[in-house]
């Protein structure tokens, strides 16, 4: 009897002390996994997904963001003026699904790539939000789930006006 009840209460004690959690998940391209990570964020989000992206044109995140938007996710994207009206930006098919979208004006460039999802995730990184950067570029994105980042993040976005 004395060992099922040792066995019980190291199961209460474990269960009582805070294992840690993968708060933080680095991924580098030329690959899929950060377009992989950002389609995924966008798809499982219910509430709220803010971005602040210096280049749009990967047609798989833009369809998860549009899809995000129909089915009722609140959406706001932040974007560089010039790399909106890039030939191959898909800014304007993001605008016609009516996502909003508004490109800066208070700095020279929007030059961040990060975007929060329903304040649970946040993803940032050098990785532009386009299919070059999946197919050919060196760049790299942070996945982060823990809180104080993802406040950081909030923060930031709130003072570059998104």
């Amino acid at each position: 009897m004395s060992i099922i009840r040792c066995a019980i209460s190291l199961v209460i004690l474990l269960s009582a002390v805070s294992c840690p959690v993968l708060a933080v998940e680095v991924f580098f391209s030329p690959s899929r996994d950060c377009e992989n990570r950002i389609v995924d964020a966008a798809n499982n989000a219910k509430v709220e997904i803010n971005a602040a992206v210096y280049s749009i044109n990967n047609p798989r995140i833009v369809a998860a963001l549009e899809a995000a938007h129909r089915r009722g996710t609140k959406v706001r994207i932040l974007t560089d003026r010039t790399q909106a009206g890039g030939k191959s930006s898909l800014v304007l098919e993001l605008v016609k699904a009516g996502v909003p979208l508004r490109v800066h004006t208070k700095h020279k460039i929007e030059h961040n790539k990060f975007g929060m999802f329903d304040d649970k995730v946040a993803i940032s990184g050098s990785y532009n939000w386009t299919a070059p950067a999946s197919e050919v570029n060196s760049e790299n994105c942070v996945v982060m789930s823990e809180a104080n980042a993802i406040a950081a993040y909030k923060s930031d976005s709130m003072s570059c006006g998104l």
